[in-house]
């Protein structure tokens, strides 16, 4: 079975939406797509949280998250005071575990950062927020991103 390693980047409307559609699908992924698909970070504005081991976040705490974001929690809160770290760092743990994917549905262009280091370091970037994509050429960050992809 064939693993793959995702971070979603903002836990919002959509974000937790994706995390929904993950946790409800993965089951039969596994089945029909022999694909092990693992939600092993999530990123917002206070930090990104990690899995504690191989297997990811569990569902509880995903779901936990998302109703917390909902509420108006910040990741912090919503996380139930869980240690955060800093997104890259999040991010480049996972690059050795095998394919990451990094989903982007934050709002805002500060992400853009995060897409240069993940494509950089052979992860996958997935983006439904557009902001990154409009930056100018000129801006340092839209540089390191078009530059990895």
């Amino acid at each position: 079975m064939k693993r793959i390693n995702l971070v979603q980047i903002g836990i919002g409307t959509v974000g937790g939406e994706v995390v929904g559609q993950v946790i409800a699908n993965r089951e039969r992924w596994r089945r029909e797509l022999g694909l092990d698909v693992l939600i092993r970070a999530v990123i917002g504005t206070g930090g990104a949280l990690p899995g504690e081991d191989i297997a990811g976040l569990s569902d509880a705490t995903l779901q936990a998250v998302v109703a917390g974001r909902q509420a108006g929690l910040g990741l912090t809160e919503a996380a139930a005071g869980a240690a955060l770290v800093p997104p890259a760092e999040a991010i480049s743990r996972l690059i050795p575990a095998g394919p990451t994917i990094v989903l982007d549905a934050a709002a805002g262009e500060e992400t853009a950062v995060l897409h240069g280091r993940a494509l950089a370091s052979g992860a996958r970037v997935v983006l439904s927020n557009k902001a990154p994509l409009a930056l100018p050429l000129a801006n340092p960050l839209a540089a390191q991103m078009w530059d990895e992809a």
